[in-house]
């Protein structure tokens, strides 16, 4: 049987003692005072004792209290029963607690002084071995045998010491996690009662998983270091598989996984709990050799246009990347920065008979000393007209009237518009993002019968707050024969929630858009956008009517307080513009 002793440390052969209750100096303490910590330490004891003390099964932990004054003052470590009745374990500052079989011992540590009393909770876990019990915002890194950088199986049982928690596992490449940004692929049991998964920007699942408290559910997680993804799938306590994630994007995109980390939360939970993790097994496929590149997006550009793309490279043992980009056309330059970072410049040329409109693919090389590896990036450059956005674009508040002729808005702020906000002080409790962009459009003229035959929406970005995990969502509103934007425009709901508007993008932007970013739609977007364009036309709208963009913020997907600031119209060179095409 192994003994531990949390104050006792072996040095070499030797045995240092690293307190002693007869030679411990008090501090000064009126006689009113009395103080319990642990010999040797100051701090809060009753914080740490209540996360607890762990030991294996089969194992003993020795526990020295102190208390201050110790003259004439009386201790007891007891047990109370379903009845309150003592059980008492000890009357020393010393208590030896045997873990014999598995669970949680509730132990309170009394000390009584006259009329003075103290008590400390205190929770004694045995665990099985190679158990792991979380702690409230006090993370463990666990290291693996062998450092991950391609594909691996990593699979654990967890229970949660009670319903509706927050506490996640998760795997990543430091060796001292002290905060949640620092993991690549995490799994949560949530605050909600499901058990859900990290996916690039947010907490999503697929199947719903609901767990319970005491309950075992074992996790299979099945990662590629190299794409920077993992899927997630767990079997509960009636032995059924449910895939909650499939593909999910690492949060941090590292180059390898060197251990599994655990915490439990305490944020927006009265009486929070924690979890317990055993059971863990690695099982290592492949290993990768080559640098990997971060995804790059296929650009759709027009004629006379500027853009660059930043290059983000790393290599799985930490060493020197160099990059280059081949196949670039005329218009197009590259630079190695360094660091495993490169920058793509594009500026095609216009009013040159279209010389430069049409598909390209540039190739992206990344090598290291060990390997070498490439991504392809499509860039279209259209021949497009450019419809600038009507200055008359306009912030609307929690549903306050907008804009009308008599009444000029009050909210605009000229040059910006402001999507999600902060709390709304009229209603804090129910409405925390208080505002929506929405911009207005002129339609141009058309001749009768015609249709939009090609849209894209581009937008320029001024600031964002890169710290509030959230989504901007795109949307189009029913055409109008003024400009003017109305108080009825607002919503924050659920995406493709709104029954008056017709949802064209979801995370249009996000919290990883960059400041001064410029915006278009994806493909799937811009098709969006023109079958919204063309059924405007089909419901009436004529050439000088206006169509409406709205980008707003869904309150279930924003945990937290931010905003995104849009250049608005009165900004020439960077106002919205609609890049279209007729016939």
């Amino acid at each position: 049987m192994k003994v531990k002793n949390i104050f006792i440390a072996f040095v070499g052969f030797g045995l240092l003692l690293l307190g002693c209750a007869e030679d411990f100096e008090n501090p000064s303490l009126d006689d009113s005072d009395l103080v319990i910590y642990e010999l040797g330490y100051g701090g809060n004891l009753k914080s740490k004792a209540w996360n607890g003390y762990e030991a294996d099964i089969g194992d003993s932990l020795i526990l020295d209290l102190q208390v201050s004054p110790k003259e004439g003052t009386d201790v007891r470590y007891i047990l109370l029963d379903d009845d309150g009745n003592e059980e008492v374990l000890s009357t020393e500052l010393r208590y030896i607690f045997y873990a014999e079989e598995e669970g949680t011992q509730l132990t309170y540590f009394i000390a009584d002084r006259g009329t003075v009393a103290d008590t400390v909770a205190i929770n004694f876990i045995a665990n099985k071995p190679g158990t792991f019990t979380s702690k409230f915002n006090d993370w463990q890194t666990l290291a693996f045998d062998e450092m991950q950088t391609g594909t691996f199986t990593f699979e654990f049982d967890m229970i949660a010491s009670k319903d509706n928690i927050d506490a996640v596992v998760g795997l990543t490449n430091s060796s001292a996690v002290t905060n949640y940004s620092a993991l690549s692929a995490i799994v949560r049991f949530d605050r909600s009662g499901v058990i859900d998964a990290y996916n690039d920007g947010f907490y999503d699942h697929e199947a719903e998983v609901n767990y319970t408290a005491g309950a075992t559910y074992h996790v299979r997680m099945e990662v590629d270091v190299f794409q920077k993804l993992y899927s997630v799938y767990v079997t509960d306590k009636n032995l059924n598989e449910f895939k909650v994630a499939e593909n999910y994007t690492f949060r941090n995109k590292a180059a390898n996984l060197t251990a599994m980390a655990l915490v439990a939360g305490d944020w927006q939970l009265d009486d929070p709990g924690t979890h317990r993790v055993f059971n863990t097994q690695l099982t290592s496929h492949t290993q990768n050799l080559k640098p990997s590149i971060k995804n790059i997006e296929d650009v759709l550009m027009v004629e006379g246009a500027f853009q660059q793309v930043l290059v983000e490279t790393s290599d799985p043992f930490g060493g020197a990347v160099t990059l280059e980009a081949k196949f670039l056309p005329r218009y197009a330059s590259f630079e190695d920065l360094g660091n495993g970072q490169g920058l793509l410049t594009l500026n095609p040329y216009q009013d040159c008979s279209e010389c430069d409109v049409g598909d390209v693919e540039i190739e992206i090389v990344a090598s290291s000393l060990s390997a070498s590896n490439s991504q392809i990036v499509k860039v279209s450059v259209i021949k497009a007209e450019i419809l600038m956005g009507h200055i008359g674009d306009a912030e609307v508040w929690f549903g306050e009237y907008a804009n009308d002729p008599a009444n000029v808005n009050p909210w605009r702020n000229d040059t910006q518009i402001i999507i999600g906000g902060g709390s709304n002080w009229q209603d804090p409790d129910n409405d925390i993002y208080d505002l929506t962009g929405v911009f207005p459009f002129e339609i141009p003229d058309m001749q009768p019968g015609e249709r939009f035959t090609f849209a894209a929406l581009n937008m320029f970005v001024k600031d964002i707050s890169p710290w509030a995990v959230q989504e901007y969502d795109l949307y189009g509103l029913p055409y109008r024969t003024s400009e003017f934007v109305l108080g009825t425009d607002y919503y924050q709901g659920t995406y493709n929630g709104d029954p008056n508007a017709t949802a064209l993008q979801q995370r249009f932007a996000n919290e990883k858009t960059a400041s001064d970013a410029t915006l278009f739609t994806s493909t799937e977007g811009s098709q969006a956008v023109l079958d919204y364009l063309n059924a405007q036309l089909v419901a009436g709208a004529q050439p000088g009517d206006f169509v409406f963009f709205r980008i707003s913020v869904s309150v279930d997907d924003a945990p937290t307080f931010g905003r995104i600031i849009m250049w608005s119209s009165d900004v020439a060179s960077k106002a919205p513009r609609l890049l279209y095409d007729i016939n």
